[in-house]
């Protein structure tokens, strides 16, 4: 009897195995190209749009749009949290701040670091085409597990660019 339950047990999970690998195998964000994350987006705030490229054999993203691109007195902002003092005068218009992104066979881009202006922090990153027009960007710090997802949307062409 207990061999048959074993037996029965490990086809269910063959059963489960297969059916999550159909699952990932016909998913969009498994399926897609990186290079369909090419182009401009909107961040999970809305105060800022940030394009990617392709940097070598990498992807890489940097700040091409700002609902506020200017302090209380009319100057471009600058990355003033950055831990390098020499580059706490370089506008937040321009900065980049995805970098050595890296393609995946699954369609995401991993393995690269994402910089916060808002606090000069720099993590690990995944980015993940969830349809055309969405992606799901994760920074985390060290493991996966404790990170921070946020939704970034495709930006309309029609979007004016910061001055850089």
């Amino acid at each position: 009897m207990l061999t048959h339950f074993v037996k029965k047990a490990g086809q269910a999970s063959c059963y489960f195995v297969a059916a999550a690998a159909v699952v990932a195998l016909t998913s969009p964000a498994v399926r897609a190209d990186p290079g369909q994350i090419l182009g401009t987006w909107i961040d999970h705030t809305g105060r800022g749009a940030v394009e990617f490229a392709r940097c070598g054999n990498d992807m890489c993203g940097r700040i091409v749009w700002m609902k506020e691109p200017n302090d209380k007195t009319g100057k471009p902002l600058t990355d003033g949290y950055n831990p390098n003092p020499s580059l706490r005068k370089t506008p937040i218009c321009g900065l980049q701040i995805i970098g050595d992104a890296k393609p995946q066979v699954d369609g995401k881009l991993d393995q690269g670091w994402i910089y916060n202006p808002e606090d000069g922090g720099r993590y690990s990153v995944e980015v993940t085409l969830v349809s055309p027009n969405i992606l799901r960007v994760h920074g985390y710090a060290g493991i996966k597990l404790l990170g921070e997802t946020y939704t970034w949307k495709r930006a309309p062409g029609s979007l004016a660019r910061c001055a850089a």
